[in-house]
């Protein structure tokens, strides 16, 4: 394990093709991230993981109103940004975002903060990722970056610039999703890294390394964190069906 940048001498003995690394603060990491553009398998994976991206974009689950809904295309971004590095992510982001306004517009014009935040959260997820030994906890961190600097920090700078309310407006709007669905987001993500990290490893898409833990204590927290989403949506569904708007 590289630890700040310097290599044991353990990890001189490793090649550098299976070398993990604790932070991205080591020349060798980016040496690393930047040699796989040249890789034509990975090069058509990161393709791959755009369509998929694009495809599963169009699909969500209402949250709590305000148009606030829950999608799934970063399971894929995580997994993708995992194999190939940050610097192919923050590419791969801005490709998934121009494919998708071009393939399934929305009304909304190409802008490009919402551009930079497809980029910025492909990044972030590479930063903890790639290269790592994989745990709950990096799952946590890279999720977490997302959500509160690209989702909410970014999102709603870009939504006050374009549209006529105020900064204020489309924090809450934006908080009140991403910081609920934060803890359900995270453990989804392990789960699903987990279940995949065994076909990567067989087709040598990431270095060697023990399975990500999922505990029982992760299992509880998941269910729990699946209850309460499942209460805001039934008491958002029941506002919205048995109370009457006001005049």
């Amino acid at each position: 394990m590289v630890k700040q940048g310097i290599p044991d001498e353990a990890d001189l003995l490793i090649p550098e093709n299976e070398r993990l690394f604790k932070t991205p603060f080591s020349p060798l990491y980016w040496k690393l991230a930047f040699e796989e553009f040249k890789k034509p398998k990975i090069m058509a994976l990161a393709a791959l993981i755009i369509a998929i991206r694009v495809v599963i974009g169009i699909f969500s689950i209402p949250v709590a109103g305000m148009d606030l809904k829950m999608t799934f295309g970063f399971f894929f971004n995580a997994l993708g940004s995992m194999i190939y590095g940050p610097i192919v992510a923050l590419i791969s982001g801005a490709v998934s975002d121009l494919a998708n306004f071009i393939l399934f517009p929305s009304g909304y014009p190409l802008f490009l903060g919402y551009t930079l935040n497809a980029m910025l959260s492909s990044f972030f997820f590479a930063i903890f990722l790639y290269r790592a030994r994989l745990s709950v906890w990096r799952c946590a961190l890279a999720r977490a970056s997302v959500n509160i600097f690209v989702n909410v920090f970014l999102g709603c700078t870009w939504s006050a610039m374009l549209y006529s309310k105020g900064y204020l407006y489309y924090l809450g709007k934006s908080y009140l999703k991403n910081v609920i669905l934060l803890p359900l987001e995270i453990i989804l993500l392990a789960f699903f890294l987990y279940e995949f990290q065994p076909i990567l490893l067989k087709f040598k898409l990431i270095p060697k390394q023990e399975r990500i833990k999922i505990t029982k204590v992760h299992i509880v927290f998941v269910v729990a964190a699946c209850v309460l989403l499942a209460a805001i949506i039934g008491v958002y569904v029941y506002n919205l069906i048995f109370v009457p708007a006001e005049a």
